[in-house]
């Protein structure tokens, strides 16, 4: 199959931020192709998310970063989250917050603070010195709660940075209740995710390491796992490969 690119459009003068399959779509006849046009669809709400060093990407021109978020949509979604799960906290986003014996407040006017209100707890806590599960949480949520609600993939690397065991798995389930015709592609060293009741064994692929000779993935469906086998512990006992070759130096 040949492409002809308009013959205004020259190679040499393509945006070198721009992907060459955009270029291509909106300068052929292919802009006119419904595969195509559903394709860029999906890959303008598609999100890839690193949850440690919170880099957010994105092909559409969202900003997901939570204060660009929260300036543009407020508090309101993501506390609804909160409250749906049962967080017992919520989220302000303010220039001035009062507790019970104090006011904190910025001396700039236009600047604003992120706070966590826990029930039970009559101080506000600022972002920052909020635990590391919690600000990773609230830095997924708007890419989360975005490719949930469109048709896109969320690519989550270190998904589980300081998150809780529970949170986890809710979280998989949350996406997998909520969204219709989304994707969503996580890596975890959170054996607890190992389970039939969670995720089917063709969903799942363990990464082996083979040092000079790369990398080498293995869908778990391979060994035809039982329906009543426990995925944990197969992993554990090295049915799955992916585990790592540390030596205990204190092992007899």
């Amino acid at each position: 199959m040949f492409l002809m690119i308009r013959k205004n459009i020259a190679y040499n003068i393509f945006n070198k931020e721009t992907l060459f399959l955009r270029t291509v779509y909106f300068n052929t006849r292919l802009a006119r192709n419904e595969i195509l046009r559903k394709w860029f669809e999906f890959l303008q709400c598609s999100i890839y998310l690193n949850a440690f060093d919170r880099t957010v990407l994105s092909y559409g021109k969202q900003d997901f970063r939570i204060t660009k978020y929260i300036d543009e949509k407020g508090t309101e979604e993501i506390n609804k989250f909160f409250h749906d799960y049962n967080f017992d906290q919520s989220i302000d986003y303010a220039n001035e917050v009062k507790e019970e014996h104090a006011v904190i407040k910025y001396l700039n006017e236009e600047e604003k603070m992120l706070f966590f209100n826990r029930k039970g707890i009559n101080t506000p806590i600022p972002f920052s010195e909020e635990s590391l599960g919690n600000r990773t949480l609230l830095n997924l949520l708007p890419a989360f709660l975005f490719v949930a609600q469109h048709s896109g993939m969320l690519l989550i690397d270190d998904f589980s940075s300081g998150f809780h065991n529970e949170l986890e798995e809710l979280m998989v389930r949350c996406f997998m209740n909520t969204s219709d015709k989304s994707q969503m592609i996580f890596v975890s060293h959170s054996t607890n995710l190992l389970s039939t009741s969670l995720l089917r064994p063709d969903q799942i692929y363990s990464v082996e390491f083979d040092g000079k000779n790369g990398s080498h993935i293995k869908r778990f469906s391979d060994e035809q796992p039982r329906v009543a086998q426990n995925l944990e512990k197969m992993y554990l006992s090295g049915v799955f490969g992916g585990l790592p070759n540390y030596k205990d130096a204190y092992e007899n």
